[in-house]
């Protein structure tokens, strides 16, 4: 046998319920857009574990950080290949609001430097 619930007689009468408004409950647990989820100090940890996982070659080169919800990156590197993915990452981890990368691309050779002419005469023929 199941023992009836008491209900003290002000509360017997119950109120009628109203539809629940989804939009209003789901964005209730949403973050402010101005306010990250997680402290910088965090945020610049899981950016250079980012970092050392897609782009293993650049993570001696580049100094990674965080600042108001901001992921930095700066540095020089010699082959910009690894960049977009590791761009494409960073912007997706959680409490990121954007990325500033001053990471400049050195050429291995510049063409715009001379080069000295042979010192010694080649014989062809």
């Amino acid at each position: 046998m199941i023992a009836q619930a008491f209900v003290p007689p002000q509360f017997a009468k119950a109120a009628p319920l109203e539809p629940m408004n989804e939009d209003a409950l789901a964005t209730a647990f949403l973050p402010v857009a101005n306010s990250s989820l997680l402290p910088d100090p965090a945020l610049a940890v899981l950016a250079k574990t980012a970092t050392d996982w897609f782009a293993p070659t650049l993570a001696s080169e580049i100094h990674v950080s965080a600042e108001h919800g901001r992921i930095r990156m700066a540095g020089h590197v010699g082959n910009a290949s690894p960049l977009k993915s590791l761009k494409r990452a960073l912007l997706r981890l959680p409490g990121v609001g954007g990325l500033d990368m001053t990471v400049t691309v050195e050429a291995l050779t510049n063409p715009l430097r001379t080069y000295p002419a042979a010192q010694h005469s080649q014989h062809v023929g």
